[in-house]
């Protein structure tokens, strides 16, 4: 989202070179889908469950609730929550005190019976609905007509009722608009000195029609901008989040703009001490002011949107959304006359790439490149994309065999070598196809031994062929040989015993009996050529 000087984009690329990627672990596993209004969920449920969405989030109004002191009528949120459950979905409530059509949304007038109300909201939802929002997007002047001190203070007494009521609930702020937290990312690169950066930050979100005023055209412009006493508020919302971090169990995250500058927001969050679990409950792209709408393009967005808020961290995920929603000039999966358009079937591609992901992970594959690894219990898989020219990775794909299972953002899957896996701006799923080696240490004289793992993706439905050792002069003695017969996403550690040679192994590989697709490299599919690569990697 932000452009550098070039001092300090030299040092930072350094810097991240250096380091390790930052992994995420997901215990729970990950769930992402798209929003769908309450009224179409029921007649949509079909398609949804298709579609593999998980997730959705549904308002719950307290004036519309309470009745009278200490009774209330829950039946309207019910039937939507049971809805959206009988479809598959894990449900996220958002608790409002007034309508979100409302412009006196602020502190209700009785806290007691506010504290009151959600704790019985939560625990009669107990069971069903785990997750809880406070408000929606405060740090916005329209959506919270009081001061973030109150807000906290609103909060601290959502947050106190619901654990009381249920202490697995999991409660979240409700202060993210991906515009508000664009103006304090633009006030950190201001006050470091960084004008370039924070005038490139405020174009990208006025653009996006997050950030309001009149567009800015030069850094002159900027300090007086993110002076305002409306940013001065903004900033007031965001220190006071992160100084009661401890009263929510999640942060929750709105954004609206490109995949590309996701990764700067949740970084920002992250280096002020937010350092809990992500939740994303609205996540999309607008096009306005005439910017055009092309499917393939909403297509290949939407797979790096998700991609990108998983890869970075988040482990609930609410895409902007199912249907048109035009007065938003917000484009759904599925257009007016109920045609599904191509990032429905990219949505559903990605849903089930994303399934049983236990970590994630930033992981390019060369320059010109952007994308994640997903670690599974069966293996890993990667999605990758293109930021400028068509790109060939070849061994950067750190797949360590001379073929690939290679998906198509709107799915498809084939079986191509490694060296011919050409990756453009729309995004490609990556996974091993072949097997997989490690060498591990003998615990026997004589024997040497692998730990073997054939992949998920495998185009067969056993892996079989040959593991070899080989060593000598250019590796050309045979040390150590035995066939091998593993079922798909199956490990097992194989003993191998050593002929009687002097010779020290120096290269493992592995073999089919044959090649499902005529792919004329996979004859030696898999190879180790070095006493580093023989480790684990």
């Amino acid at each position: 989202m932000s452009r550098l000087p070039v001092p300090l984009a030299l040092a930072l690329a350094l810097l991240m070179l250096a380091a390790p990627a930052r992994a995420t672990d997901f215990p729970d596993g990950v769930e992402a889908g798209a929003l769908t209004d309450p009224p179409l969920l029921a007649s949509n449920c079909d398609r949804i469950k298709e579609d593999g969405g998980q997730t959705t989030v549904i308002g719950a109004v307290m004036t519309r609730i309470v009745k009278s002191p200490g009774v209330y009528d829950f039946s309207g949120v019910d039937g939507q929550v049971n809805t959206a459950i009988a479809c598959g979905i894990d449900p996220a409530v958002r608790v409002f005190a007034e309508p979100s059509s409302s412009n006196d949304r602020g502190m209700p007038d009785d806290l007691d019976a506010y504290g009151t109300f959600f704790g019985a909201l939560v625990d009669h939802m107990k069971g069903r609905v785990e997750r809880f929002g406070v408000e929606n997007e405060v740090i916005a002047p329209n959506h919270w007509k009081d001061t973030p001190a109150q807000y906290f203070q609103l909060l601290q007494i959502a947050a106190g009722a619901a654990h009381a009521a249920n202490p697995d609930a999991i409660i979240l702020d409700s202060v993210s608009s991906s515009g508000g937290f664009s103006i304090i990312e633009a006030r950190k690169q201001w006050l470091a000195g960084n004008l370039e950066g924070a005038l490139a930050t405020i174009q990208e979100s006025q653009k996006n029609d997050l950030g309001g005023g009149p567009y800015l055209t030069s850094t002159d412009q900027v300090p007086a901008y993110l002076s305002v006493p409306k940013v001065l508020k903004m900033q007031d919302f965001y220190d006071q989040l992160v100084a009661h971090r401890s009263l929510i169990d999640a942060l929750q995250l709105h954004y609206y703009g490109p995949a590309s500058s996701l990764p700067s927001v949740i970084a920002m969050v992250r280096s002020d001490g937010l350092d809990m679990p992500i939740e994303i409950w609205e996540l999309g792209h607008r096009y306005l002011d005439g910017r055009p709408f092309e499917q393939a393009g909403q297509a290949d967005e939407s797979t790096r949107l998700i991609a990108t808020a998983v890869g970075e961290g988040a482990r609930y995920v609410v895409l902007q959304q199912y249907f048109d929603k035009l007065d938003n000039e917000m484009y759904g999966l599925i257009d007016g006359q109920g045609n599904s358009r191509q990032a429905r079937f990219a949505v559903r591609n990605t849903l089930s790439m994303l399934r049983d992901t236990t970590s994630a992970y930033r992981l390019r594959a060369g320059d010109g490149t952007d994308g994640y690894r997903f670690d599974r219990s069966g293996g890993w898989r990667r999605v990758l994309w293109s930021t400028g020219a068509n790109v060939k990775p070849g061994k950067k794909l750190e797949v360590r065999s001379t073929t690939v299972a290679l998906t198509g953002n709107t799915g498809g899957t084939a079986h191509v070598p490694v060296a011919s896996v050409v990756v453009g701006s729309s995004p490609q799923w990556i996974e091993p196809d072949m097997l997989e080696i490690w060498r591990k240490p003998a615990k026997r004289k004589g024997f040497l031994r692998v730990r073997a793992h054939c992949p998920v993706a495998s185009p067969t439905r056993f892996c079989r062929g040959w593991i070899k050792f080989r060593g000598g002069k250019r590796n050309r003695k045979l040390i150590a040989a035995r066939k091998y017969k593993l079922g798909r996403g199956i490990t097992r550690v194989i003993v191998i015993r050593r002929k009687r040679t002097k010779a020290k192994a120096r290269v493992v590989f592995a073999t089919p009996f044959s090649c499902p697709g005529k792919v004329k490299t996979c004859r030696t599919w898999q190879a180790i050529r070095s006493r580093a690569g023989l480790r684990r990697l």
